[in-house]
């Protein structure tokens, strides 16, 4: 029943009736109280932006910044629905119509069912910010924005049928209200302006709030307002609502307030009610038809000092929602009504189907008659194929699918269940079966056959790589990599490295070279001034893992300089960032040539730092110098004066291999120097090489200049070409040293060329030699002779070279008899081969014999192994087999192992990989020993020996390694090389294989292959004893792998055996011991050997040092290492700054041990954050962005001067910034760009070694998130060397605090007003870490954080008046 009330209007004593509902209190007023407060969907992280009621169901919807719809039913807020609208953009608005909800997004309307399908989606240009939008009848919507035009938008064609412009184009449209006559629209800047319904165009503005308009309503004809007004030039929030009479277009008296209100909505079905919403959540009931308020109706919601957003009143009037900031939803009832209606005459509500559920029936059930299951209906006059008369049907059974070979190839077993990763071949939860048609009658019995067969061969088919040598995946949380375990991958305490940067492919290859003393030795006392120098780079690299006590490292700078390396790109050394070409990229030959770079490129830099050492001396040597170097290049155009040998001192040669980096499409020009002629023989002893021969015919300044300057470079090493000089005719061989095309084992006698050849001749030589060689070349140079001799005349040519390297030569074809890895070796390093080349006595082609003639050894023999081809993979495999069948050969070794073949067992072990029982005599997917092979000589070798199992033979190609784990080389008095396997004992009573396992010293083969003896007088005591002390190999698994086998001293504390080496297998960060006969053992279907590193066992560590009496190895290095002068003193800016923001460090201020330097650092973006959007919403990481150093700050921190910055370095880069990060770095487009910037520009590796002389110094870094900082700067740093005030100031198991919060909590100082400045936080972090020294010293360190904590809650952790 309806009550019937009359309250005066106006003060004519005219009165206006109306129904009132029975809920209201006395004397009408509306009385609403709170039935229900529920966290929305996303309510953790997002506030509710958007609330609405349904018009045609009793729901309401919510949506939040987070781009989330749900919805709710009824009172009870029961939730119904619930989907993603859009990822990143928040929900503006919602409107509720027939066909569904309509959620509007900054640039997108949507339009969902209730259940939540979508129905589409509309962008256009038009639609840049929106804002709001209004239905204007059941097909037609208006939609606007902070833009100055409306979109008229038919829902049934889905197009935009009109765009009208607003008055100026200043002018927008937040807030749009529907009136029976007009379109109202408000604009934030204070004004509302009136519509025509149909054509849109302006009728009338009203001018509201002075400053800004934040919501407004209609009803019958009233207009009320809420907004801001201009207050001795500040902006507030009025206090009032200002009323609007549209009839007369007049202003009406204001109704003042109790409260600031944000929002406000008529509460229907009429009388004049509204609703005004304060921000913190206070509502207060207005009667508009009383100017003056009788009675204040106020009432507070529980916002959680949150703010609210939104607010909706129900078409009944009886409930009110309100949405806040911590993503509450509010429900609010008329009275005491427990079920209040949304809507007069709702219609019902569709819900998921609950499934039905079918009979229990106990399985032990024999009364239970299957025949009342249910078949599916059929179609009239159709019957099922059960149905088929007998004559047409056949018993048979259907074959299981066949498992993917990916499956079987990856998969682990857990006891009798193997799991394996999805290869996502098919369709989710669909396998497709496929039937196979008979062909022939007996097709039964050969699907029988087959599947007997497969079930014999599947121990040879199957092959499965173990987990430790596949590539390992970092999973990426919000967090980044910092949660991720990578002590489960290590526990060795060797540390790795990385893997998820560009070019990391060279992780093993810097892992090989970090373990090796020497080398480690001669990179770390290397310093130069050039700023992407791979030398430096690589010793600070193994500086930093030599700090890291076993923790993974990045090689981010080093790859940084790498990549900016120009000869690395023309190499193709460089990958891009796309899978595709990554995918066909073959990592194999790519390490190799890796290998060959990087080897090349330590040897320049260093040659290069020593000349430059040389040229930096004072006075009259450094005048002295230059002109001496001018006037070689302006002589080096003269052929006459390159001629004459003995007028340019500097004609110095180291030489290298040959047939390197073919990638190289340019020609080298042989340029003849200097021709002797001595007994007749014609020698030359001056010669330009390519770019493996190291040659000094042009003053090298950098290595760029070295390539520049070769003329001529030519690959093809079946044809000679003729090269002519243009100014003066000359003639030139083109000699290309290649490897052998046959496998020729002849020794090269060169003892005649000694006796013709002039003492004076051969000592310059030697001494040239030795002016170009560095610490690289002395140990990998191979000291050789290359020899040129025509077949017609005898005329011969001659130079002496350094090899780096030897890349293994194979043979064309595979010989029947089996061949020795140290005569492979042997042949490598002394090449043989006839080819047609041009001779100067003959003036024509002619066959020219090309040879080589080792005259040193070196110290670490780097072997490049090839296998490119598979006819070189066939050869290697041939020799594997060829050590198998020679072992199997002798009787009593086949009797063992044919006897104990039975002990051991082709079935799968109960505990899979996990097992650990030593001797386990059962298939282990995980053991390398298990894999299956494909190798025809494999299975020749089980057919001719049926009693031995695969597991036997698979123990034999282990146990009897074609590669040799000790070689000895040695040089005899007539210039031959011998190479030796000296590691035969360990596999000795296991056959006569001394035939091809080493080779006689005292037998030579001559050309044609006959034998003849050496007199042990010509043995020469010259002889290296070679270990192996490093392999890398190539993982052929569906994603790609280079792993390293590296053998550590006994001496070292991490390796478990005492006083016996031990390898170590190296996966980027994943480590783990490894036996010595795995190391050796290949498979070349997926372990293909690419890199072999021989070390001499006299390399004593007493000659590198890996300790010295004082410390580490980096305390024995200080005299190598730049002085404080040098790094603080001397400036190394790219730009000159017209101001300085720092005082440089003086003397008497070097830092000491145990001081204090406030640090921070500014970072800017290189590549974005790679994620995908799974099914349910979440984002994946993929790949997190790649952040570089942009600016480093360092403050002293005692002194006078405390708190001055002493290093203030912007850090030019030459990638391409994505992002600058202005608003968090303070770093601004140009800054760190050299022709623009006007900040105190240097390079990375300048202030990296000021950081790193204040690391070894010893002082305390101060800053807040330090760990960051360094991990971005690519810096290790002790953790008793670091204060992070994140850490000091941090309870366990709650959140971090910001520094802007900690200086406005701690110090009374507000930081970070417009941007970050490193300067003020690293300023800030001091004063915060004495700030804790005062707590600490007063004991109430916890009460302090207790009530930090408590004030960040309250204040939701924002700093107050931001």
């Amino acid at each position: 029943m309806d009550y019937l009330n009359t309250y005066p209007a106006t003060g004519s004593g005219q009165y206006t009736s109306y129904y009132v509902d029975p809920y209201r209190g006395n004397g009408g007023d509306l009385e609403y109280h709170q039935i229900g407060t529920v966290l929305s969907d996303g309510g953790d992280n997002y506030g509710v932006s958007s609330v609405v009621f349904d018009k045609y169901e009793e729901l309401f919807w919510m949506g939040n910044q987070g781009g989330h719809v749900t919805s709710y039913y009824g009172p009870t807020m029961q939730r119904h629905t619930s989907f993603q609208i859009h990822a990143s953009e928040d929900v503006r608005s919602l409107l509720s119509i027939d066909q569904g909800i309509l959620a509007l997004t900054k640039s997108s309307l949507k339009l969902h069912i209730r259940r939540g399908i979508p129905k589409f989606t509309y962008k256009s240009c038009n639609m840049m910010d929106m804002q709001c939008l209004v239905t204007m009848n059941n097909n037609r919507i208006i939609m606007g924005g902070h833009q100055n035009k409306l979109v008229d938008f038919d829902l049934n064609r889905l197009k935009e049928v009109n765009q009208h412009l607003l008055d100026t184009p200043e002018s927008n449209c937040a807030i749009l209200r529907r009136h029976s006559h007009m379109l109202a629209t408000g604009d934030p800047r204070g004004a509302i302006t009136l519509h025509d319904p149909v054509s849109l165009k302006t009728q009338h503005v009203i001018n509201t709030h002075s400053a800004s308009l934040s919501d407004f309503d209609i009803q019958d004809n009233l207009i009320v307002s809420c907004g801001f007004s201009m207050n001795s030039g500040s902006v507030s929030c009025d206090c009032f609502l200002l009323a609007y009479d549209i009839r007369t277009m007049r202003p009406l008296p204001p109704l003042a307030l109790c409260c600031e209100p944000l929002l406000l909505r008529f509460i229907p079905p009429g009388a004049g009610q509204l609703a005004a919403v304060a921000s913190q959540g206070r509502v207060q009931l207005v009667n508009t038809s009383h100017r003056v308020q009788s009675r204040v109706n106020l009432f507070q919601m529980d916002t959680q000092n949150s703010q609210c957003l939104s607010f909706d009143v129900s078409a009944t009037g009886q409930t009110l929602v309100f949405g806040d900031q911590s993503g509450n939803l509010h429900l609010f009832s008329l009275g005491q009504n427990s079920e209040p209606l949304f809507n007069e005459y709702s219609r019902e509500t569709e819900f998921a189907d609950t499934p039905e559920e079918l009979p229990s029936v106990s399985i032990t059930d024999d009364s239970f008659l299957l025949s009342s299951v249910p078949r599916p209906p059929l179609f009239p006059g159709r019957n099922p194929v059960s149905d088929w008369p007998k004559e047409f049907t056949k018993t048979g059974y259907r074959l299981p699918k066949p498992i993917d070979a990916e499956i079987l190839k990856n998969m682990k077993m857990q006891g009798p269940i193997g799991c394996a990763p999805n290869p996502r071949n098919t369709l989710r939860n669909q396998i497709p079966y496929v039937f196979e048609q008979p062909t022939s009658p007996c097709h039964s019995k050969n699907l029988e056959n087959s599947v007997s067969n497969n079930s014999e061969n599947e121990g040879s088919v199957f092959v499965a790589i173990p987990k430790r040598y596949r590539k390992v995946e970092v999973r990426y949380s919000k967090l980044g990599s910092n949660d991720f375990d990578f002590d489960q991958y290590n526990r060795t305490g060797f540390p790795g490295l990385e893997a998820n940067l560009p070019n990391s492919y060279c992780n093993s290859m810097l892992q090989v070279l970090y373990y090796n003393s020497a080398i480690k030795m001669t990179l770390l006392k290397h310093t130069c001034n050039k700023e992407f120098c791979l030398s430096c780079e690589l010793g600070f690299l193994f500086r930093m893992l030599d700090t890291s006590s076993g923790a993974p490292c990045q090689a981010s700078n080093f790859l940084r300089a790498f990549r900016t390396v120009p000869e690395a790109s023309a190499l193709g050394l460089i990958l891009s960032n796309n899978p595709e070409t990554r995918s066909k990229t073959n990592l194999g030959s790519l390490i190799q040539s890796w290998n060959r770079f990087i080897l090349h490129q330590m040897h320049y830099e260093i040659l290069e730092t020593r000349k430059r050492e040389k040229e930096t001396v004072s006075g009259e040597q450094e005048l002295s110098l230059r002109k001496i170097s001018n006037h070689i290049k302006a002589l080096s155009v003269n052929s006459s004066y390159i001629n004459n040998k003995n007028s340019n001192p500097y004609w110095d040669k180291v030489a290298l291999d040959d047939a390197d980096f073919p990638e190289i499409g340019k020609k080298v020009q042989k340029k003849k120097l200097d021709v002797e002629d001595v007994d007749g023989l014609s020698v030359v002893t001056q010669d330009e090489g390519k770019y493996m021969w190291l040659s000094s015919s042009v003053l090298v300044n950098n290595t760029s200049d070295f390539y520049d300057s070769l003329d001529c470079y030519d690959t093809d090493l079946s044809s000679a070409q003729h090269c002519m000089d243009g100014k003066e005719n000359n003639e030139y061989a083109l000699d290309n040293y290649g490897g052998t095309e046959d496998l020729n084992l002849i020794d090269v006698d060169d003892s005649q060329y000694e006796e013709n050849i002039e003492p004076s001749s051969s000592n310059d030589s030697k001494n040239k030699i030795n002016s170009e060689e560095t610490d690289v070349s002395k140990l990998f140079g191979t000291k050789q002779f290359q020899i040129h001799k025509c077949l017609k005349c005898n005329r011969e040519e001659r130079k002496e070279s350094i090899a780096l390297l030897c890349n293994l030569q194979y043979p064309s074809q595979i010989p029947v008899e089996p061949v020795a890895f140290s005569d492979l070796l042997r042949a490598s390093l002394c090449p043989r081969r006839t080819t047609p080349a041009w001779c100067e006595s003959c003036r024509r082609f002619t066959p020219t014999l090309q040879s080589c003639s080792v005259r040193q050894l070196p110290e670490l023999l780097a072997i490049n192994c090839g296998l490119s081809t598979t006819t070189d993979r066939a050869f290697w495999q041939k020799q594997m087999d060829h050590v198998v069948a020679s072992v199997l050969n002798h009787t009593n070794v086949h009797e063992k192992f044919a006897n104990s073949s039975a002990s051991f067992s082709t079935k799968s072990c109960r505990y899979g990989s996990n097992c650990s029982r030593p001797g386990c005599k059962f298939k282990h997917p995980d053991d390398p020993i298990t894999r299956g092979s494909s190798s025809s000589a494999f299975s020749a070798l089980r057919i001719g020996n049926p009693s031995l199992s695969s597991r036997t033979l698979h123990h034999l190609y282990i146990q009897n390694p074609w590669l040799p784990q000790e070689i000895e080389a040695r040089l005899t008095k007539t210039g031959d090389l011998v190479v030796n396997r000296t590691d035969i004992s360990s596999v000795k009573n296991k056959g006569d294989i001394s035939n091809i396992h080493s080779t006689n010293p005292k037998v030579k083969l001559d050309q044609n292959g006959v034998a003849s003896t050496v007199d042990d007088k010509k043995l020469a005591d010259l002889a290296k004893q070679y270990s192996l002390s490093a392999v890398v190999c190539h993982i052929e698994d569906v994603q790609k792998n280079i792993v390293s086998f590296v053998k550590m001293n006994g001496d070292d504390h991490r390796v478990p055996q005492n006083g016996q080496p031990q390898w170590f297998l190296f996966n980027d960060f994943c480590v783990s011991p490894i036996l010595a006969a795995e190391v050796t053992w290949f498979n070349l279907e997926w372990k293909v050997p690419c890199v072999l590193f021989y070390s001499n066992k006299t390399l004593t560590p007493n000659d590198h040092p890996t300790h010295t009496s004082s410390g580490p190895l980096w305390n024995g290095l200080s005299s190598f290492l730049p002085t404080a002068n040098k790094i603080f003193f001397e400036d190394g800016r790219i730009v000159a700054s017209p101001t300085v923001a720092f005082t440089p460090l003086a003397a008497h201020e070097m830092p000491k041990s145990g001081e204090l330097v406030g640090m921070d650092a500014e970072f800017v973006t290189l590549n974005q954050e790679e994620a995908e959007l799974k099914s349910d919403g979440r984002l994946s990481t993929i790949r997190p962005s790649r952040l570089a150093v942009a600016r480093i700050t360092c403050v002293r921190g005692q002194g006078p001067m405390e708190g001055t910055p002493f290093i203030d370095d912007y850090i030019s880069t030459q990638e391409q910034v994505v992002d600058y990060l202005t608003k968090f770095s303070g770093i601004k487009p140009g800054d760190l760009d050299a022709n623009f910037s006007s900040k105190h520009l240097t390079t990375l590796k300048s202030t990296y070694q000021k950081l790193r002389y204040l690391v070894d110094t010893g002082v305390i870094f101060v800053g807040h998130g330090l760990k960051n900082d360094f991990r971005v700067i690519n810096l290790v740093v002790p953790p008793e060397q670091v204060i992070d005030t994140v850490q000091l100031f941090h309870l366990p198991h709650h959140r971090m605090v910001s520094l802007k919060f900690l200086a406005w909590h701690l110090l009374g100082t507000k930081i970070q007003s417009d941007t970050h400045d490193s300067t003020e936080d690293a300023r800030t972090a001091l004063q915060l870490y004495k700030r804790y020294l005062e707590l600490e010293a007063e004991g109430v360190v916890t009460a302090s954080l207790a009530s930090l904590y408590e004030t960040g809650k309250t204040l939701q952790w924002k700093v107050p008046d931001d």
